[in-house]
């Protein structure tokens, strides 16, 4: 009676079992989302923050442009069980191509287990109607990669705007056709958001956007941004987001997806001399 316990006990312990630090459950395509948006910003994330509340993490581009701050609640999840505090690192490139390409889930309702036994992480992908279980294994890239820690800067904005995900999407295409920046404008206690965009001098491209949800304003809020960064992040900007401004700093542009609420920042083009050359501001 006593050795078959024990057995049951290693049995349990090689599984994982009750030594398991993390143990999550999602749908599939939600995580997938999840590691699309942050591989937007940087493939390798170190360190990918988790406690009994929550997944964080903040990132940073490889040139210093764009910044992403990610904080997904438990309640975001469809298990979610945590023993201590663990900081990882991930490929985030590595699992959404196994997740989107590899086995097509999106648009498919499916279940991703996420378990963490130092130093591996563990991912089951579960569809339905279907018994079979598919294992992935990943290791702890924080074991070859330093953590590298970022603060979202305190930025004195002037203005917020919130508007409907679909007109700022709508208004970025349109500029993206047409030049490679664009500049937003809000003047002090004036009820919309003007956004243009030039190409060299043959062309020039204006949108004043009344469609707006709520603005405040304290002053004058202006700035010129790389297109290319925002167009990055649009297939994950839905429903509602506020966009934060001051004069010529970082836009700030706050958003949720799939429950994770997320700060996306992007620092100005500056223009330096007469030839206009553009020297892009280090945000860290």
């Amino acid at each position: 009676m006593h050795e078959k316990k024990r057995k049951s006990q290693v049995e349990k312990s090689f599984r994982g079992g009750d030594l398991l630090k993390v143990s999550l459950s999602i749908e599939a395509e939600k995580f997938a989302d999840w590691m699309g948006l942050l591989r937007r910003v940087n493939d390798i994330i170190t360190p990918l923050g988790i406690d009994q509340e929550k997944i964080y993490t903040t990132i940073i581009d490889s040139d210093h442009i764009s910044m992403l701050r990610f904080i997904a609640e438990k309640n975001a999840f469809k298990k979610f069980n945590v023993v201590g505090s663990w900081e990882l690192g991930i490929d985030t490139e590595e699992i959404q191509k196994m997740l989107t390409e590899k086995f097509q889930i999106k648009n498919i309702v499916g279940t991703l287990d996420i378990d963490f036994n130092d130093p591996e992480l563990e991912l089951t992908l579960k569809l339905p109607k279907q018994k079979t279980k598919r294992h992935f294994y990943f290791t702890d890239l924080s074991t070859i990669h330093d953590p590298e820690y970022y603060i979202i800067p305190d930025l004195l904005f002037t203005a917020k705007v919130i508007l409907e995900a679909s007109v700022f999407k709508s208004i970025v295409q349109d500029c993206y056709k047409v030049s490679d920046n664009f500049s937003l404008w809000i003047g002090k206690n004036i009820q919309k958001l003007c956004v243009t965009a030039h190409y060299e001098k043959s062309l020039s491209y204006l949108a004043e956007i009344q469609d707006i949800i709520e603005i405040e304003s304290e002053g004058e809020a202006k700035g010129n941004y790389n297109l290319s960064f925002i167009v990055d992040i649009l297939p994950y900007l839905h429903n509602q987001i506020t966009i934060h401004l001051g004069v010529d700093i970082c836009m700030r542009i706050d958003f949720t997806l799939w429950g994770a609420q997320c700060s996306y920042i992007i620092a100005p083009r500056v223009m330096r001399d007469q030839k206009n050359e553009i020297a892009r501001e280090v945000i860290v």
